[in-house]
């Protein structure tokens, strides 16, 4: 609060011009967070302006990425406590890392909640959040700071807190939630009327039709968990966290784009855009991987393999068993009728029966470096398949 342009300026030693066109380029980003930064002078006006959720994740979000090897902003003796009301809680048995970015959490609540700025949430918003606290409430520590520190702060308040942390902690440590409570979850957003829960299912299902996708309810609703949760995270704070992290070479290659299928991601692309009905306004990165990881969980593809060797009587029950052991059943199926085989595994001169099938000679069923290439190649056919 307070700080001025002139302020800036004469402690940075630099001119007021270019303190004005450094604070446009930093406008830029902060309007992807929602933030308006203000560096007027009147008293007791906030530098940064915006709804107090679109603070928090961003203060977590800078926090966390800038302070990582430098000494820490919060005063030690504050972080002690906080680690003391996380000691009692489940979230222990999370990793040291997803842990200190609680505790950044915990402590920009902390700060947040002594400058008497609080969390608002709609009744919708806490609808699509009761459903997770009703399986999993992880919000105790937040209690114990509010018992500890700030108990002279009404019931809503408390409660709005503890409704967003239940969100905003499965953002900041995926897979908090088992297998059994994802899908009690996801049941729970199934049962719930909620605009977002519904256009949720709408966008679900118009995946689930459009590439014939087959599935079952216990799939459906493990799988609806995450959808409901990218939807309500676009809906909630509308923030494309993809174009936030791309600036690292690297992360080209998590874009729809990089599938070297370019028939499978136009389809994809052309699909999503389809159901937002070319609206510029949602994040596209993040819904075209949405629909591919929907894709990719409920499409069923196999391998099928043939074996057929004529020069050793054992060979074909022992290379089935390797595959099989090597590999499972899961993707690999080995079939007793050549004309449905992708691949032929033979030690004789084979004649395709069908125009995409491929035959692998394999004849030394003794030999490690056979094996090994044997092994390779059907890795890397399955790992095509699985992908794309």
């Amino acid at each position: 609060n307070n700080t001025t342009v002139s302020q800036i300026s004469t402690e940075l030693f630099i001119s007021r011009s270019f303190c004005y066109k450094t604070i446009d380029e930093l406008a830029e980003p902060l309007k992807g967070w929602h933030i308006e930064l203000n560096l007027s002078s009147k008293r007791d006006s906030p530098n940064f302006i915006a709804k107090q959720e679109h603070l928090r994740i961003f203060y977590l979000y800078f926090f966390w990425n800038t302070f990582k090897n430098l000494e820490w902003p919060f005063e030690s003796q504050e972080l002690i406590l906080i680690r003391q009301y996380l000691s009692s809680s489940k979230l222990t048995l999370l990793s040291s890392s997803k842990l200190k970015r609680i505790e950044i959490y915990l402590a920009i609540t902390n700060r947040m909640i002594q400058e008497k700025q609080f969390v608002t949430l709609s009744n919708t918003d806490k609808q699509i959040i009761q459903c997770i606290a009703d399986e999993n409430d992880l919000s105790a520590p937040l209690d114990k700071l509010f018992h500890n520190q700030h108990s002279n702060y009404s019931f809503i308040d408390i409660e709005n807190e503890k409704y967003l942390f239940n969100f905003l902690i499965r953002l900041l440590s995926p897979g908090i939630d088992n297998s059994s409570q994802i899908k009690s979850i996801g049941n729970n957003f199934f049962h719930c009327k909620n605009p977002t829960i519904q256009r949720s299912k709408v966008f679900l299902d118009f995946i689930i039709k459009e590439f014939h996708l087959v599935t079952n309810q216990n799939t459906f609703t493990e799988i609806f968990y995450y959808v409901v949760f990218y939807f309500f995270t676009f809906e909630k704070f509308n923030i494309d966290y993809l174009s936030f992290i791309k600036t690292a070479p690297h992360t080209e290659k998590f874009s729809i784009n990089s599938l070297e299928n370019k028939e499978f991601s136009d389809a994809i692309m052309n699909s999503v855009d389809l159901f937002f009905k070319k609206d510029s306004d949602h994040p596209k990165d993040i819904f075209y991987n949405l629909a591919y990881f929907i894709i990719s969980s409920l499409q069923k593809k196999e391998l099928v393999v043939y074996v057929q060797c004529n020069k050793n009587m054992h060979a074909e029950s022992f290379i089935t068993n390797k595959i099989s052991s090597i590999f499972g059943n899961d993707i690999l199926k080995i079939t007793s009728f050549i004309e449905e085989a992708d691949i032929v595994i033979t030690d004789s001169n084979e004649h395709c029966c069908g125009k995409n099938q491929e035959v692998y000679f394999f004849e030394m069923t003794h030999s490690l470096d056979t094996w090994q290439q044997l092994t390779s190649f059907l890795q890397k056919k399955i790992l095509k398949l699985a992908f794309m």
